[in-house]
């Protein structure tokens, strides 16, 4: 039997989609846990037989997919934030980066290692993409987040890939929504509010290329970015209600920084409120502004999402 806690995830970049490297050098993966599954569809034959038996199960489609489930920390997840938003980190100055939404696919394998089989069993899927990710802030808790991926398919072993080697994941803590969380910005001007919770999403849009004479998916295809979110205010005033009734665009941005000082800045340019209430819920509650955003492209910054990764001198 294996256990979850001897489970090991790691990746390695594609360079030719669906292709693993020859002698990849493999990065750890944080996770805290993950659903990546390969999975096929089987079709029943219509043959009708004299003895009233089923005949055959043929295997006509095909798709991996999954959530990885992971506590954010600074550096551990940077190839795979490019990644969903189809960019690349740009240096700044110094040691800053900056990375913002593009027109790239970058797919990468994952292998699943399951340590305390005997053989040891790997479970390789290629032409891995993630689709989608989410962040989720709340008081008193761990900033966690999600990456849903898609991948063409799954090569199951009983040996590591030859030439392989083993690279260590970042060993930063994972940031809190309560001391790491230090700024809030709507507009440029700090909130003074109260913040119950927060969230960002990502989208990317990719669809699989299903072709005759391939089992699964043979390509993956960029579709529209949508960036969105939520914030949940304890209400103070009308100012941000009255940008949800008026349609009235607003740029916000905020800044993670953990214990060791490293931080992510994210700065969203341009959005605008989807959906806004403000209720009292009953008896002994607060009265929340709690809203749904979406990112638009800003003309002038190029761009609806940019992150600043800002290291530690």
């Amino acid at each position: 039997m294996s256990a979850a806690n001897l489970v090991a995830l790691r990746y390695v970049a594609e360079s030719v989609l669906g292709t693993t490297p020859a002698t990849p050098a493999l990065k750890q993966l944080r996770f805290t846990s993950e659903s990546l599954n390969f999975s096929i569809q089987n079709t029943q034959s219509e043959e009708i037989r004299p003895d009233r038996t089923e005949s055959d199960l043929i295997q006509t489609d095909a798709e991996a997919a999954g959530d990885i489930n992971f506590e954010l920390s600074f550096a551990s997840f940077d190839y795979w934030l490019a990644s969903v938003l189809g960019g690349t980190w740009t240096a700044v100055s110094g040691n800053i980066e900056s990375l913002t939404n593009g027109i790239l696919l970058k797919p990468f394998s994952v292998q699943k290692h399951f340590q305390d089989l005997t053989p040891n069993q790997y479970h390789t899927f290629k032409g891995v993409v993630p689709n989608t990710m989410s962040l989720n802030f709340q008081t008193g808790q761990v900033v966690t987040g999600t990456f849903g991926v898609m991948a063409f398919s799954v090569v199951p072993a009983q040996a590591q890939i030859a030439g392989a080697t083993i690279v260590a994941a970042p060993t930063t803590s994972p940031m809190n929504a309560v001391t790491n969380f230090q700024t809030f910005n709507i507009d440029g001007v700090p909130y003074d509010g109260c913040i119950s919770a927060l969230s960002l999403n990502v989208a990317a849009g990719i669809r699989p290329s299903k072709c005759i004479g391939t089992l699964g998916s043979r390509d993956m295809i960029l579709g529209t970015l949508e960036i969105t979110g939520s914030m949940d205010l304890y209400f103070k005033d009308g100012t941000l209600y009255d940008k949800f009734v008026a349609g009235t665009e607003f740029a916000y941005n905020f800044r993670m920084v953990d214990g060791a000082g490293n931080a992510y800045t994210v700065y969203i340019p341009r959005a605008k409120y989807e959906t806004g209430e403000v209720v009292a819920g009953g008896r002994n509650t607060d009265v929340m502004f709690r809203a749904n955003w979406r990112g638009l492209y800003d003309g002038t910054a190029g761009h609806v999402i940019r992150i600043l990764k800002d290291p530690v001198a």
